[in-house]
């Protein structure tokens, strides 16, 4: 990492803007889909050209507008908190990354973004990001943005993990600003990740990002009249075990269900899922939130995009929350449960008697999230953009 900036500063923008996001998509659909919720509302604003950078090729279904489009990378796959390997290529990690990361510069080279916004990975998956952010700051000329999520890990985790990525020094010499996806009053990252003073002033809390909702959307149908009861496990890789309780508890209720797999669950595990005779299993929608809607009782892992997607929906969730490899999604559900928006059920404590007794508790009213949390994280980001792209690009101060 560089850091440099080159002597020459262009003041012009482009007009279009163009801004390019990257997720690196290694585990589920979450990173992917807050991108696109963010591209489709920079392009309706602003008139954006707006180029996705994406590690997972399901990011080819979903609908998008003209004036987004998709740079499609080989696959990685995450397998702990340290590991990485290709997919489905039977090339070496070294190999598979310097595909990405020689892609990954070329688009930016040729796209030259005004600005580049990258989620959650300071460096991307495995450094991949180190050379095209180095070439950005050399350049002069984008505005580079490290998104993150409301909650990364517990603290410990947290420190450990970007002091052994030098993830604080990339953002000291390669990022203009930090965007946080969350409301400083329910989780302050900044304070419990210890961020030193240059990232404090960097930082934005831009509140949550609600989703958009795109009515009719392809693989959200469901029958006239149907209101199941709902499980839904994220990308579904580490989804087998709660999705099968959830099938048990509708047995013993007497009641439908529908369970949303994800499309990393194993075909084994969705195969075992779909002989629950009031169980029916569906594998993937580009637009879940039509499917939450029409759900009576929502059990879910507490993913960053589901949580959000139910509450803005006015449901009230059960989440089992994944707690292995990160506590992300624990953390997540004890800080929306002391708002009383979610009910929390650990890992440790899942049965299908609990989950069926849960159920069948009366909850038929509608939360209201409007007074319990920020939910204006879109508006936000808007005005960033707007701030960031006012002005000639600027030498970083650490």
């Amino acid at each position: 990492m560089t850091g440099r900036r080159g002597s020459q500063h262009t003041t012009a923008r482009h007009l279009p803007l163009r801004i390019a996001l990257y997720s690196h998509d290694t585990c589920g659909l979450g990173h992917l889909r807050r991108n696109l919720a963010i591209a489709e509302t920079l392009r309706s604003k602003l008139s954006a050209d707006i180029l996705l950078i994406s590690g997972i090729r399901e990011a080819g279904s979903f609908s998008m507008p003209n004036g987004i489009d998709t740079l499609l990378l080989p696959a990685l796959a995450k397998i702990d908190n340290l590991k990485y390997e290709p997919r489905r290529l039977g090339v070496g990690l070294s190999d598979l990354v310097a595909i990405r990361s020689n892609s990954i510069r070329a688009a930016m080279t040729s796209f030259r973004p005004d600005v580049f916004i990258v989620d959650n990975v300071p460096r991307g998956a495995v450094g991949e990001l180190d050379a095209t952010l180095d070439a950005l700051r050399t350049n002069g000329y984008t505005r580079c943005v490290l998104g993150l999520r409301d909650v990364l890990d517990t603290p410990d985790n947290v420190q450990q993990e970007w002091s052994r990525n030098d993830n604080i020094a990339a953002i000291r010499e390669l990022y203009d600003a930090v965007w946080i996806y969350g409301d400083r009053d329910v989780f302050d990252g900044v304070r419990a990740y210890d961020f030193p003073e240059f990232v404090r002033r960097k930082t934005v809390f831009t509140g949550y990002i609600r989703p958009i909702v795109h009515p009719g959307g392809r693989g959200s149908q469901i029958r006239p009249g149907e209101s199941p009861d709902m499980c839904i496990v994220g990308g579904g890789h580490d989804g087998a075990r709660l999705a099968s309780v959830f099938a048990q508890a509708c047995a013993l209720n007497r009641r439908k269900g529908m369970i949303l797999t994800g499309p990393f669950m194993s075909d084994v595990d969705a195969r075992r899922l779909g002989t629950h005779p009031d169980v029916s299993v569906r594998r993937f929608s580009t637009d879940p939130t039509q499917l939450y809607r029409a759900a009576s009782r929502v059990v879910a892992m507490g993913g960053y995009n589901t949580v959000l997607e139910l509450l803005s929906l006015g449901k009230r969730p059960l989440i089992v929350p994944r707690v292995s490899p990160r506590k992300e999604q624990l953390v997540r559900a004890r800080a929306f449960s002391a708002r009383d928006l979610v009910d929390l059920l650990h890992p440790e404590d899942l049965s299908a008697e609990r989950i069926a007794n849960w159920i069948a508790a009366d909850q038929s009213a509608p939360i209201d999230t409007s007074a319990a949390i920020n939910m204006g994280g879109l508006d936000t980001i808007v005005d960033q953009v707007k701030k960031l792209t006012a002005s000639p690009a600027l030498a970083l101060t650490g």
